[in-house]
């Protein structure tokens, strides 16, 4: 449980800073003019309950030894956090969708291509920090056992 405590509070403390001008939106925007704000409520109800699951042995701990192969709190943390992504991704389009002249004329065309072009960077970051990591590790393990 201490484990879980020193994961949860770090990111709990910046989903809040990430998702505060997001929860402001909420709480001053009418939703009847903002399709998009149904998906960001879903997607903040969906984190918040994974978290729950995450840091909490529901429902095993309601249902000892039946939750052992499926229904396990950490399965339903995993795709409580793909329902939280899909719905932020759709909020986001249709956010870019009813904003996108406005976006265009605030970043101009060129900052967006550039925030574009980030994303595959960032993404072969990752892979390349991932398998470093798993390198490091594997190297750590075999010391270990000799």
């Amino acid at each position: 449980m201490g484990r879980k405590v020193c994961q949860l509070i770090p990111t709990g403390l910046a989903y809040v800073l990430d998702i505060s001008p997001v929860a402001h939106r909420l709480l001053t925007v009418s939703w009847s003019q903002e399709p998009s704000l149904p998906f960001h409520a879903l997607q903040i109800a969906c984190f918040l309950l994974s978290a729950l699951f995450f840091s909490c042995s529901i429902p095993e701990r309601f249902f000892p030894g039946n939750c052992d192969f499926a229904g396990q709190g950490h399965q339903i943390f995993h795709v409580l956090l793909s329902l939280c992504t899909l719905s932020q991704l759709e909020a986001l389009f249709q956010d870019y969708a009813r904003w996108s002249d406005t976006v265009v004329e605030l970043f101009g065309e060129r900052q967006l291509w550039w925030a574009c072009v980030s994303f595959p960077v960032l993404f072969v970051c990752c892979i390349l920090t991932a398998l470093i990591a798993m390198r490091h590790m594997s190297k750590a393990l075999q010391s270990k056992d000799e």
